[in-house]
Order: structure tokens, then C-alpha cells, then sequence
């Protein structure tokens, strides 16, 4: 059964998982937006969360997302911090240390966010070797 605004994916737990503050993570991250077909802006849609609830408490629920078992959460939460790490410090690290956890991930959609975010980030030494692991993925999807 389809429900509209929603994502297919979706289930009441995801979308109701709440930050220690009580905001739905999936509020903070913008999931909807991120995620949503057609390849949106997602640096804008970064941008505007952290404008929106402070660009520390997104960044928390961005690592939090990518340290969870969740394929969408994760993707999600790679895609936030890719984009916010662009001209946040504190953002590049915690993605640099998620591309050692997920650079693996059996999930080739987690990778290829990966790869968009490690991308974002380039300009930092540290995302030049995950960035040649995934450019040499098995899946084309992956690959840059």
C-alpha cells in the first residue's frame, strides 16, 4: 500500500527514530529530500537541515546514521556528511572514518553514496584512497 510523502522504503520505526533532543533523525538528515529521485541538490538540502537545527546535531545524526545497520539511513547519512564536510572539519572526519566501515559494504547503493561523498570531500588527502577503492568496484554503478 502505497501512502503519499512517503518513501517506499519507509517504516514507522525509520521514520520515528528520534535523536536524544526528540527530533525524528530522519527529520534532521531530510531523508525525503535527499533521497528523493531526479538527484536532487543534495548540498543544499544539507546545508539547509544544518541551518535549520544546527549543523552539530545533523552531523550527529548523520555519523549515528552511517554507524547503523540501515542501507538507507546509512546512504544518508554518508550523502550529509559529504556535503557538509566540504567546509566542515569535524564533518570530513567522521566520513573518513565511515569510508573504512562502509568502503566494504555489500550494499553497491552505500558505496556508490560513498563514492558522491568522498567526492565532495576530495580536496582532502585522506578520501584519495577510498576513492581509488571504489573507482575500481566491481559494480559499475559504483565506479566514478
Amino acid at each position: 500500500m502505497s501512502h503519499p510523502g512517503r518513501l517506499p522504503f519507509e517504516t514507522a520505526a525509520a521514520r520515528w527514530s528520534l535523536d536524544e533532543t526528540g527530533v525524528a533523525v530522519d527529520e534532521l538528515l531530510d531523508v525525503q529530500r535527499l533521497l528523493a529521485p531526479g538527484r536532487p541538490d543534495r548540498i543544499r538540502v544539507a546545508v539547509e537541515s544544518a541551518g535549520r537545527y544546527g549543523i552539530e546535531r545533523v552531523r550527529a545524526a548523520a555519523a549515528a546514521s552511517c554507524s547503523g545497520d540501515d542501507a538507507v539511513r546509512q546512504r544518508a547519512g554518508l550523502l550529509v556528511l559529504g556535503a557538509l564536510g566540504i567546509d566542515d572539519d569535524a564533518a570530513r572526519d567522521e566520513l573518513v572514518e565511515a569510508a573504512t566501515r562502509l568502503g566494504g559494504s555489500g550494499d553497491a547503493q552505500v558505496r556508490t553514496a560513498l563514492a558522491e561523498a568522498l567526492g565532495l570531500c576530495s580536496t582532502d588527502g585522506r578520501t584519495t584512497t577510498p576513492l581509488l577503492e571504489l573507482a575500481r568496484d566491481a559494480d559499475p554503478m559504483v565506479r566514478l
